[in-house]
């Protein structure tokens, strides 16, 4: 008969192994001890995430690797899951090894909070508003988005949000009779509530359900059957009724980047943002930012109040903020 010892690699046998691993030669043939050698020398690759002396149990799910199981908990919103962890003492724990669920908890609560009090926790799933809170560029005109279109969850800068067309919501109706999204699909799009307590919102005290809820434009045109033709009409220009502030969160440098406005921006839109200034009281290098700002729009000018108005807006990350107060006009 082999030595115990040298099978488990260890002198440090408890004796109910021995008296196992004795049983099972007694009973016939060598015996199966790599069961036994797993708990005396557990294996670092192993993917069970629990301790097999816990008590509560996942039932099925239990079989499935924890790869598997977080990539079914990210297909969840955040209400289901929170709901999740209250059913056993495994599924807690599970739900608190999900590096994106602590990732959302930790730095967007309050995109999270906005998103249940606009009625849309369920149209979004956790990977999504995951996937939102690490990428840092507005999906439009690619420079830094410090804000989230609600409707859409897109990641977006506040002049794209106020002033692009797929930023812009529209009403159910809209949806119906412009872009003929079916009643059943029309159910499936997320909406957002705005007929809420809040006293910013300018349809707050408002009674007509015609307006209770927005519905994002693409949305909305990726499940009509029909584009609509001519220009579109706009109801709601109050950025701030379906936008809301979120950091960018880098995985790789592992910080967390809200965005800062430059100062010297402020003080450039104080000094020279009046209409009635005459071009030539404008310092040189301000003149030569707007007319090339002017040429990149292929001949769609801007008012200089307006770009100005825009440029003070802007929101750069904390690596971008230095180099561009060094070239900043008004600083």
């Amino acid at each position: 008969m082999k030595d115990i010892a040298s099978l488990f690699g260890s002198t440090d046998v408890p004796d109910i192994l021995k008296l196992k691993w004795l049983t099972a030669h007694i009973e016939g043939g060598e015996g199966d001890v790599s069961r036994y050698q797993k708990v005396t020398q557990p294996d670092p690759d192993d993917r069970k995430p629990y301790s097999p002396d816990f008590k509560s149990s996942l039932g099925a799910l239990e079989e499935l690797p924890l790869e598997i199981l977080h990539m079914i908990l990210l297909e969840l919103d955040v209400l289901s899951l929170r709901n999740s962890k209250a059913t056993t003492s495994r599924a807690t724990l599970l739900i608190q090894s999900l590096p994106q669920y602590n990732h959302i908890l930790s730095y967007a609560h309050s995109l999270i909070a906005l998103l249940q009090y606009g009625e849309l926790t369920p149209y979004f799933s956790v990977s999504r508003i995951h996937s939102v809170l690490v990428s840092p560029s507005c999906t439009t005109c690619m420079q830094f988005g410090g804000y989230v279109f609600l409707s859409g969850l897109q990641r977006c800068c506040l002049r794209c949000g106020a002033e692009k067309l797929e930023f812009l919501p529209i009403t159910q109706n809209d949806a119906s009779n412009r872009y003929r999204v079916r009643p059943k699909d029309l159910e499936k799009l997320p909406k957002l509530n705005v007929l809420s307590e809040d006293p910013r919102n300018p349809y707050s005290q408002q009674t007509s359900t015609k307006v209770r809820y927005l519905i994002s434009r693409g949305e909305a045109s990726k499940s009509g059957r029909k584009a609509p033709k001519g220009k579109q009409r706009v109801h709601f220009r109050f950025p701030e009724l379906y936008l809301a502030p979120l950091p960018f969160l880098d995985l790789i440098a592992t910080t967390i980047d809200a965005g800062l406005r430059c100062l010297g921006c402020l003080k450039a839109f104080t000094l020279y943002g009046r209409e009635y200034l005459d071009e030539h009281d404008l310092p040189l290098e301000i003149r030569r930012q707007y007319a090339q700002h002017n040429e990149s729009l292929r001949g769609k000018g801007e008012t200089r109040t307006s770009w100005l108005y825009w440029k003070k807006q802007l929101l750069y990350p904390e690596k971008e903020i230095l180099p561009h107060f060094q070239e900043c006009h008004g600083a």
